[in-house]
Order: structure tokens, then sequence, then C-alpha cells
């Protein structure tokens, strides 16, 4: 669809609009920029027949035709239905569906469409500074270390399914996924055979997910439930122990328990007065290892989905923060939303000292544990903190004798108000954002373009091949 937004007033036009599917526009119109077949939109086609008839009673003889401002706010489309319509159009013969769309695709043309695609909404948000080009993952395909299925059940079977919308095949016990190692597939593939015998249909009435989690040779199998008891744990114990037996190299297992149901697989409400999460079998934490870093995290953290990846993000981190023409050893690093500390360990050699906060208890836990793995030459220090402009008030150094740099890696949703102007306040020499959800990019930089800090550099990395989806690095200075 055309966009209105950045007309700087509404066009005159005499005697009766053209009504089209766009609503009031010129005959024209009927298609968008990049030559798609628009949509309706009844919301906005009620809005502007309203704003006509306001005006026509009005008496005036010339009227406009209604602004993006005063219609409707509607939704334009995110980079995910973007890249859709591209792979649509490029490649028709192929049938785009469910969590993973591109994996039937080459991963060089992969690549090429989120490069094209990256680059036209960067252009469509009016955003500074060319974008170079994503990123490739070492792994494309067989990436994902955390995965999941929910049980359906289905004529008195139970499959283990991506979502409620998958459809069932019913000699077909578990969906499989290109994305994913093959270990997972073993698993889930014993667990959903399992559970259909009758010694266990009392697990597959009580399942809402199974997760695995680790690394790429490691692996541990969370058991979701909505109801817990005697019976259930002993089952549970007893399957548990069957998957340790299997080829697989499952080294731990865990029961977490959620009576909401919740679609979120690892619910943060987590009931009261009740057992919430128990280890059947194994080391309570998992361990990964990231340029001969070892770190640990519980079952519960949130961690990287594409081990692969990892280094790679870690690497280009480093290039950004600390240009060799520009050290840094002199400086404070601020990393916000740290996790069990990933960026925080590996960049902290290269600073007099390093703080981190993160709101997760059992994550900050995780990045004061992983000291032990290190030897910092610096001072490091990690807080429990919800990170919001009050706690940054509260948290971060008062003296400014030497100068900071920040890391910033939050949550789909993005920063919480305040929390950018707050950053900018301190007059950090760089700062680097890191977005797990493209669609909010245009909203932080309006931000701190408003806090006199501008785009210097931007890495798009595929975070997540075979989906419509980046994670994208932004380094910014103050101008």
């Amino acid at each position: 669809m055309k966009n209105r937004k950045n007309e700087s007033k509404a066009r005159p036009v005499s005697g009766k609009l053209q009504k089209t599917q766009h609503s009031y526009k010129v005959k024209d119109s009927s298609k968008d920029r990049d030559g798609f077949k628009a949509k309706t939109r009844p919301e906005e086609k009620r809005y502007g027949e309203r704003k006509y008839e306001e005006r026509r009673h009005e008496g005036k003889g010339r009227f406009t035709i209604p602004t993006q401002e005063e219609v409707n706010e509607v939704k334009s489309p995110s980079f995910a239905e973007k890249m859709t319509e591209a792979l649509k159009k490029n490649s028709p013969e192929l049938i785009f569906t469910g969590i993973e769309p591109l994996a039937d695709l080459s991963y060089e043309k992969e690549l090429e469409l989120k490069t094209q695609v990256f680059k036209e909404f960067w252009k469509d948000n009016n955003l500074p500074t060319r974008p170079e080009k994503v990123v490739a993952s070492p792994k494309p395909r067989q990436y994902r270390t955390t995965t999941k299925r929910r049980i359906i059940r289905h004529k008195n079977r139970f499959y283990l399914l991506f979502s409620e919308d998958t459809k069932v095949k019913e000699k077909e016990f578990f969906t499989s996924s290109l994305l994913e190692p093959e270990e997972h597939s073993e698993i889930y593939r014993y667990i959903s055979e399992r559970i259909n015998e009758p010694v266990y249909l009392i697990l597959g009435q009580c399942l809402n997910f199974i997760v695995i989690r680790g690394s790429y040779t490691e692996f541990s199998v969370i058991f979701n439930v909505h109801t817990l008891s005697g019976p259930i744990v002993r089952k549970l114990k007893a399957l548990a122990e069957e998957i340790k037996r299997t080829q697989a190299n499952v080294i731990s297992a865990f029961i977490y328990l959620d009576p909401t149901r919740s679609d979120y697989y690892l619910e943060n409400l987590r009931p009261k007065d009740q057992l919430s999460f128990k280890k059947l079998f194994g080391p309570d934490k998992l361990f990964v290892k990231f340029h001969d870093l070892k770190y640990s995290f519980y079952p519960t953290s949130f961690s990287q989905v594409n081990g692969s990846m990892v280094p790679v993000m870690l690497d280009r981190a480093k290039s950004m923060l600390l240009p060799a023409d520009k050290p840094a050893d002199k400086s404070r690093l601020i990393d916000l939303y740290c996790g069990y500390g990933l960026f925080s360990h590996y960049l902290a050699d290269n600073f007099n000292e390093t703080i981190g906060i993160e709101a997760e208890g059992s994550s900050i836990k995780s990045a004061i544990e992983n000291n032990s793995f290190m030897s910092h030459k610096g001072k490091v220090k990690f807080l429990t903190k919800r990170i919001t402009e009050e706690s940054l008030d509260s948290s971060l150094p008062e003296s400014l004798d030497i100068e900071e740099i920040y890391i910033l890696d939050p949550p789909r949703q993005g920063t919480e108000k305040g929390v950018i102007k707050k950053i900018a306040q301190r007059r950090p020499l760089r700062i680097l954002h890191i977005f797990c959800n493209v669609d909010k990019i245009a909203e932080e930089i309006k931000q701190w373009k408003k806090n006199n800090y501008k785009i210097q550099k931007v890495i798009p990395l595929d975070m997540f091949p075979g989906t419509p989806n980046l994670e994208v690095m932004i380094l910014l200075m103050a101008f």
C-alpha cells in the first residue's frame, strides 16, 4: 500500500472522491509501490467515510483526503510479513507455512532475500546509514539448541506438534524440523511413542510441552505439565531414566509445573505454594562453551537458540565496541539485560570495570557463578534489577570520571520508557543496541536520535535461519 505517512500535508481534491479498496485515494493507486495488490482495510474506509461526511456537512466546497494521522492507526506490515511477501513473489512454487517457512530454500537464496528485504525495510523507515549484508550462520540448518513441542490429543492418541494449528498426521506421533539437531528428533520420537503406550498414558494427559535445551553435544529434557501428583512424578522419573539410556546424550531432565497451560512453555507466573520446578536426574544447570570460555545457566534462563552464531556475535560486538585504534582499557562496560553474563565475561578483560544488570534472578545467579570459570583482570559486578529509568539511577555509579560503553540486548518488546533517555544523559562513548525484533528498530532509533545519538554501523545477523527473522546489531555514538 502506498505509504502516506511521509506526506507533508493532505492533497486537496475537488468534487467527489474516488472510492477504491484503498478507501479515498486517486483511482490509479490500487497497488502499492512494490506492485502487490493492496488489501482492503474496512476500518480505514469507515473512518474515511466518517471524515468525508463530517466535512461535507460543514458546507465546504473543497475538502481534503484524510491524512494518515487522521485515520485510525493501522499496523504496517512487519518485517516477517514483508519477508513472506517477498518469498511468494520470488519463489511462488514453494508453500511457505508454519514456523520455518524458509527452511526449504537454498541457504544462498535465503540470505539474498533477507538482505534485500532488510534494505527495503531500512529505506521504508527512513533510517540513516546503509546496513551491511546479512551475516551468514555457520549452521544454517539443524542449529536450534532450544526446541519444544506441544502435546495435542487427537482421537485418544497423543501427538508432539509445533502448535495446536499443526495438522495431525495420524501415522506420525511427532513433527520433525529441518532446523533442529537430529538428536532432538530422536528424543521427541521416543517420547511420542512411549506416551501412547498404556504404561505412560497418564503422562500424555498431563503434559503441556516437551522442551529440549542444551548444546550440540549435551541435551536436557523439560517436561512441562499442568497437573502434578505422586503417580505422575513416578512415571516421569521412569520415562526420564529410559531417555537417559537412549543414544542421544541426555544429561538431565526436569519437571516444570504450569497449571495455566500457557502458550509460553516456561511460564513466568508460577503458581504459589506449589512445586514449580523439580529435577529428575543430572546436573542442576546447562553448560555451553564459546571462544574457550565456559558458561553455565539454569534450565529456565534465556540463552541464544543458535549456538553456532554466538561466537560470530561476540566477535562483531568486540570489533564494534573496541576498535583497534580506539582502546577502552580505562573505560567502564555496562551490560544491560546481561542474562548469564555472555557479553560481560567475554569483554571484561578490556575494561577497568564491568557491570551487568538483569531482571531474572536465576540468570544473574549464573552470571555470578560463571566468575569461577574466568580470570578477569578488572572488577566485574552483577545486579538483579528490572531495567527502568528509576532503577538505572540507583544501580549505576554516580561518578562519571571514566568513559562508559554500553551494551543493550533487551527482549522482543524493547526497552521500557525512559531507559534510552537515562543512558544518553550519561553520555557514553559508544553504545551497542542489539535487536531480536526488527520491528522495534525504528521506534527505538527515534528515541536515540531525540537524545542526540546517531547510528554508526548496522550489522544484521542471521540468528534464525529458516525463519523470516533477524538479529540486528546497531552501533551508536553521540553527535
